[in-house]
Parts: structure tokens; sequence; C-alpha cells
């Protein structure tokens, strides 16, 4: 599939009206959009997808298991899966444990502050209460990590669900072609929240289900890829970028200094940071620059909003930023 003279920052623009808010995949809506497309093209009207595959079919997590392992007090069970995954990965037992150790420490001591940033206008932030709802949000997502238990209630969280599934319906009304992803099947996460955490990690095998159960009915190289690999989403984001990018960065520079960034964010610190970026955005941090831009999306969203709706950016303040802050700590959770 080409996607010449194409990159997120266009396409996502157009995509929020499809989607009617401004919504998280920024690396990968243009992928699943031009997808869709062309499938319409060929005749197809549903799309297969494994999308919630992850989460049931080849869901594994080994820091998960190992810190259960540790919270049920079986130590020595412990130590046996951290040796067997350094042979197999050739990773650091000593970086494992520590990254252990480092994640209880800090849920316990400073859970969520690591989430938050100086983008954001502190003093609406206070205005609004709306640290309260961030943290909230972090919380739940920094203790889904910590335990098998605790990721596994993430299987059925309704806020995830609710927007897989307004994504995928907002997509299919602009496109004509309609999404069926038979691992998200009600039966299939049913079964998989009955299963033992070391049904799905044990002996330094990661993701079990597929890599061990599955292994006759799947190709010698799908088994390899789920053993050895995850995929890096849209790994060519940032090249696409890179020929547009000192434009981007004018439009961008144009959204921070508009009356409605000044109400939501430290537009200081927001430009200074987008100016860090301007030379080169193929050596950034993907992450960062994913916030750049979702950032902008939102402060443009709300002003066309404002506008349509007649109201000023200091008008209709509490339902706007109420769904800003949730559209971020979405995106970061």
């Amino acid at each position: 599939m080409k996607m010449q003279g194409m990159n997120c920052w266009d396409a996502g623009l157009s995509e929020i009206r499809h989607y009617e808010m401004p919504y998280k995949s920024t690396q990968n809506l243009i992928w699943m959009t031009k997808g869709l497309e062309e499938a319409r093209k060929c005749g197809c009207s549903i799309m297969l997808t494994g999308q919630f595959g992850n989460a049931t079919i080849s869901y594994g997590d080994y820091f998960a298991y190992c810190n259960s392992l540790l919270c049920a007090g079986k130590i020595v069970d412990m130590i046996r899966e951290v040796n067997q995954i350094q042979k197999k990965y050739h990773v650091s037992r000593k970086n494992f444990y520590r990254e252990l150790c480092g994640a209880h420490l800090h849920h316990f001591s400073n859970t969520g502050r690591y989430m938050y940033n100086e983008c954001s206008n502190e003093n609406l932030e206070k205005e609004l209460n709306s640290r309260k709802r961030l943290k909230k949000l972090c919380d739940t997502s920094i203790v889904r990590n910590l335990t098998f238990e605790k990721n596994r209630l993430f299987l059925v969280n309704r806020i995830a669900l609710r927007q897989i599934g307004e994504a995928e319906t907002k997509m299919s009304l602009a496109t004509g072609v309609l999404f069926r992803d038979p691992t998200r099947d009600k039966r299939l996460i049913e079964y998989v929240l009955t299963l033992k955490a070391d049904q799905f990690d044990r002996e330094g095998e990661s993701r079990r289900l597929v890599t061990c159960y599955l292994r006759d009915f799947l190709p010698d190289k799908v088994i390899a890829c789920s053993e050895n690999h995850k995929g890096k989403q849209s790994a060519d984001m940032q090249l696409k970028l890179k020929k547009e990018w000192p434009r981007i960065c004018g439009e961008m520079d144009r959204i921070y200094r508009s009356e409605t960034a000044k109400r939501y964010l430290n537009v200081p610190v927001v430009l200074k940071e987008l100016h860090q970026m301007e030379d080169d955005v193929v050596h950034v941090e993907p992450f960062a620059v994913m916030r750049m831009i979702y950032m902008a999306w939102a402060i443009r969203f709300i002003t066309d909003y404002n506008h349509e709706k007649g109201f000023s950016c200091t008008d209709h303040t509490s339902k706007t930023v109420q769904s800003n802050h949730t559209f971020t700590a979405i995106k970061q959770s």
C-alpha cells in the first residue's frame, strides 16, 4: 500500500472530521483509513483485524507475571522465571530486578506523577480540579501493569472498549467498510479471563497461547516473530513528517499562539519544546512528537468547536476542558 506524500499531521486534521474528536492514534490513522479505502475499491465490505489480540489470544507480559509471583510470596519461582528470561532473551537480570523494585517504589510513593508535565495551564487545572481526574486515570494505568490480575481487569475496561468501538464505527461510516475482530469476540474474552497467569507466560516462554498451543496450526515464521519480536507501530512516521516538517511546525506554532491555546496550555513551555524539535524531527523521541501533534489537534478542535457554537475561548469551559483532559489522559495511559 503506497502512502507517498502522506503524513500523520495533514491526514489527522481531516480524520478529526470523521471521528468528531482528536483520536489518540496519531501514528496509525492514515494507515487504517487508507487500508479501508483501498479495500472498498476492491469491492470489500468487511475488514478482518486482530487489533485486540495482544489482550487475548497473543497476550503476554512477563513483567506482570514475575511481579505477580513476587506479590504472592513465590520468590523462588520468580527467580527461576527471571533466569529463564535471561537465558532466552539475553536481558540483564540486574536491570529486570531493578525495574521490578522501581515499579513498586514508584507506585507506592509517587503514583502517577511522571504523567504530569508543564505543558498544561496550571491555573486552569486548579480551577477545574482536572489533575485529580487525570491522576485517577494514571493510577489505573500504573496499577494494571503491576500484576497479572490487575492487568487482566483492563481487558474489560469500559473506557478502552468504548474508545475502540466509537473509532471503528466512525471509520466504517466514512469508508463504507465494516470492522470485524475475531480476537475481540465476547466468547474469547470470557474464556481468556478464566485462564491463570502461567498459561500466558512460563519457563521463559511468553504469549504461550500462540507460541505453544497454536504451534501446530501456524507457520514457523509467525511463531518466530511472536517469540522474538514486537512490531513498532508506523516506524516511518517521522520520516514521512520530515519533508513537510518546517511547514507543519509553522502551523503548530500559529495554533499554539492562539487565544484558545493560552486558555488551556502553558504556551511558553509548549513553544520551547516545539522549537527544540524544529531542525530534526527524525531523531526526536517519538512520543514527544506525537504529544506535540496531539495537543495541536486538540486545541484546533476546541477552537473550531467554539467558533461553530459561537463561544469565546473562555466560555463553555467545563465541558471542553474536561473532554480535553480526558483525551490526553487516555492517550498517555
